[in-house]
């Protein structure tokens, strides 16, 4: 059984959606691993790399967020973060994004697919 177990990991991928909708406004979001001059766009997030990176379209932004860390469902820079981690667990289908605004305040949108 273990070896079942063992085998069936390697078909199962977890593949994000791509389209959600956030805070009211539709948000494209785009994995890649950014491979120096060449990106790839990430089909199985459990594929990032070090140099991974989310481009998410939302409302009037285009944002380019990198990984927080090597192995994580998570990416953030200075001002957003984009994460599939939901109070530890992690849910593809409903990640969130949070925008923190120099005055320190955060606003944390919650996404879901469309439909």
């Amino acid at each position: 059984m273990p070896l079942f177990s063992l085998l069936l990991s390697f078909f199962i991928t977890i593949t994000p959606p791509s389209d959600y909708l956030c805070g009211g406004s539709e948000l494209h979001a785009t994995v890649y691993i950014g491979l120096l001059d060449k990106r790839e766009i990430v089909q199985d997030l459990d594929r990032l790399d070090e140099d991974s990176f989310v481009l998410l379209n939302w409302r009037d932004y285009e944002l380019k967020i990198p990984i927080t860390k090597y192995g994580a469902l998570s990416f953030s820079d200075r001002f957003w973060r984009w994460s599939y981690i939901s109070q530890e667990s992690i849910d593809i289908d409903h990640p969130f994004l949070s925008r923190q605004y120099p005055t320190g305040k955060v606003v944390t949108y919650l996404c879901r697919p469309l439909d």
